[in-house]
């Protein structure tokens, strides 16, 4: 009778390859029990957390998504390199949503701030790709973690797969070089400027098309920031004017003089009433601004003894770092008291053009012209990992903090992979290794076993049915 059972029951769950093994469920295996037992409470907190983490997935709203994961990672706290390799397992063995794994572990930190700086400075950046625009590039930014948007002096915005480095599609309505390019955090709306004035919001989306151009000022755009929620875009431009926009209607909100010649850097704070701009390399203007995006009036100045090309405001609403000739500054955002100064005089070259912060507040990416791009501990002041890029402009960082886009002399843009998840691996301890090594080698085997099974005996393992 329970043979028959079990037949009708293969039937009604066939095929079984694709199916979940059910989190209760004791799947009979000694080598699988042990993972469990070990892993148990790290697996709820994870299980718990994973759907909130996908409603944050693909940065829609990056402060919510922020908080979200410095509180996450605050849950686990405690957790050993060892232990958040045997979650990584567990999950990937219980078939959870491996993108969102990827995210949970890559993404938070948890596996980065495991790792003292000395051995992260032997991780050698790689060079992942090379896109070639075919004319000069003014602009780059990052979309989502696979996505970087360039815009170039051929009129053109470009839309390219970090993945493949391939082209995916061009955005053409420009009829002048586009200096600026900005991607929503929100959807998939992207901005871009030209040097006529006019800034085109596109629906990248396929197929991708124009939703609305912003027009009325007749400087060349050489900045665009979006708000934090989606709904404004801030835009300076070459004569030192900083225009905010409604995104959904395309009106003139508000304007004013940024009391500088230019506006080459600007960045909204992550609680969207405030932005910070910077008049950019070529000028002798020593200061960063922060201005009230409600009433446009002046709330800091962050004096410099020499030009400042740069600024950023940190994830966590507290601090700004500016990039100068000669070094990093960071300043405290509310009271415009200076906090840090790192000189990078030991490059060939010194001045730092654009700066990012990764987004969980703990790295700060810069490159240094003409031939270098690095990674900063941002509490320390440390390099974590340098390499050299030759000709380099400017750069973005991916928003999971591993990647870094460049905008190189000429028509290059590079691709680079700064943290490599199995390069981390490897630079756990020998300890940690061996530990890590038994237990893939118990994860391996369970596998097997259940390769050699019987289709009737996965069923009953998968139930816990002994007899």
């Amino acid at each position: 009778m329970k043979k028959v059972l079990l037949l009708a029951l293969a039937l009604i769950i066939m095929p079984v390859q694709g199916m979940q093994i059910p989190k209760k469920v004791t799947i009979g295996h000694v080598a699988a029990q042990e993972i469990v037992k070990e892993s148990n409470k790290y697996y709820k907190t994870v299980m718990e957390q994973l759907p909130k983490l996908s409603q944050l997935q693909g940065f829609e709203n990056k402060f919510e998504r922020t908080k979200f994961l410095f509180a996450f990672k605050d849950k686990l706290a405690n957790i050993t390199p060892t232990e958040l390799y045997q979650l990584k397992q567990l999950l990937d063995y219980f078939k959870a949503d491996k993108k969102l794994v990827k995210q949970l572990l890559e993404d938070s930190g948890l596996l980065f701030t495991k790792l003292p700086i000395a051995e992260l400075q032997k991780i050698r950046p790689q060079l992942v790709h090379t896109l070639i625009h075919q004319n000069f590039v003014h602009a780059v930014a990052w979309c989502n973690s696979n996505e970087i948007v360039t815009g170039s002096t051929d009129n053109m915005v470009r839309i390219w797969n970090v993945t493949t480095g391939l082209q995916e599609m061009a955005l053409i309505g420009h009829q002048s070089s586009v200096g600026a390019v900005a991607c929503s955090p929100v959807g998939t709306r992207i901005a871009s400027g030209d040097y006529n004035g006019t800034i085109i919001i596109w629906n990248s989306a396929p197929p991708a098309q124009e939703e609305m151009r912003l027009i009325g000022h007749q400087s060349p755009v050489t900045a665009i920031a979006w708000s934090p929620d989606g709904a404004k875009l801030a835009a300076g431009y070459d004569d030192g004017t900083v225009i905010i926009w409604n995104a959904a209607t395309g009106q003139d909100e508000l304007r004013f003089f940024s009391g500088q010649p230019h506006v080459y850097s600007l960045d909204w704070s992550p609680d969207g009433t405030r932005i910070v701009t910077a008049p950019g390399i070529g000028e002798a203007a020593p200061s960063a601004r922060i201005w009230n995006v409600a009433t446009g009036n002046e709330v800091l100045r962050l004096n410099h003894s020499s030009r400042v090309n740069a600024a950023a405001w940190s994830p966590d609403n507290t601090k700004i770092v500016a990039g100068y000739k000669g070094g990093l500054k960071i300043w405290d955002a509310d009271t415009g008291k200076k906090t840090t100064i790192w000189p990078v005089n030991k490059y060939t070259g010194n001045d730092v053009l654009t700066v990012a912060w990764s987004f969980d507040n703990t790295r700060i990416a810069a490159p240094i012209y003409p031939n270098s791009i690095g990674m900063w501990d941002a509490a320390t002041g440390q390099v974590e990992m340098s390499t050299r890029s030759a000709g380099v402009l400017g750069s973005a960082l991916s928003p999971d903090g591993t990647h870094i886009a460049t905008r190189n002399l000429g028509d290059r843009t590079e691709i680079w992979r700064f943290f490599d998840f199995d390069q981390l691996w490897k630079l756990l301890d020998p300890e940690e290794q061996k530990k890590q090594k038994k237990m893939e080698e118990s994860i391996e085997r369970l596998m097997q076993e259940e390769k050699k099974q019987s289709y009737f005996d996965r069923i009953k393992a998968w139930f816990g049915w002994t007899q």
